[in-house]
């Protein structure tokens, strides 16, 4: 079973579904999808070119709720090598900051006006493959998380985590973006 801490992943897949619930903690689910089902759907039309480490882990927050997006863009400009480069309230405003900034990791919101964050996700990974999104929602419904996987994201959040796991997500992406060939080889796929 998952510990407390942890967060979804595709490298995840093919583990089956976790339930756990605690009394005054909530209840979490935990969902492992087989990697056949996060296949991309369309060959990529670009790659960006990775920032070096040095320069810190470029972000992009997107989230509709303005309170909710600057709050979380004062939180991770306060952490060590975390550089909030652009913000979108929408999906089709994320693909325009992610095109212009070339960031390492965007935090995608999932339900927006306009686009929402899965359709963003998949134009994101479609088009800027190199790009790391991580999923970051309300829901904890297996369903939910299924389709933003299915739709490329790398990780998933959930919005009532704690700021550090939200924050080891974004480091293990920028990681496994900056230095794919040493990521993979710590990924066991099932």
């Amino acid at each position: 079973m998952a510990g407390p801490d942890d967060h979804m992943k595709p490298s995840d897949a093919g583990k089956g579904c976790d339930p756990s619930a605690s009394p005054g903690q909530g209840a979490r689910v935990q969902l492992h999808l087989p990697l056949a089902s996060l296949a991309p759907a369309a060959a990529p039309l670009e790659t960006p070119p990775l920032k070096a480490p040095q320069e810190g882990i470029r972000l992009v927050v997107v989230d509709d709720h303005a309170l909710v997006r600057q709050t979380l863009i004062a939180a991770l400009a306060a952490q060590a090598r975390l550089r909030v480069v652009g913000e979108a309230s929408n999906g089709l405003e994320a693909l325009a900051c992610v095109e212009r900034e070339l960031p390492t990791v965007v935090l995608m919101d999932l339900n927006m006006p306009v686009m929402n964050g899965i359709e963003a996700t998949r134009g994101i990974k479609q088009r800027w493959p190199a790009v790391r999104v991580i999923g970051l929602s309300l829901h904890d419904d297996p369903s939910v998380i299924a389709s933003v996987l299915s739709a490329g994201a790398d990780r998933y959040v959930i919005k009532s985590s704690n700021l550090a796991i939200l924050v080891r997500a974004i480091r293990e992406c920028a990681d496994e973006a900056l230095a794919p060939d040493l990521a993979a080889d710590s990924i066991t796929p099932s």
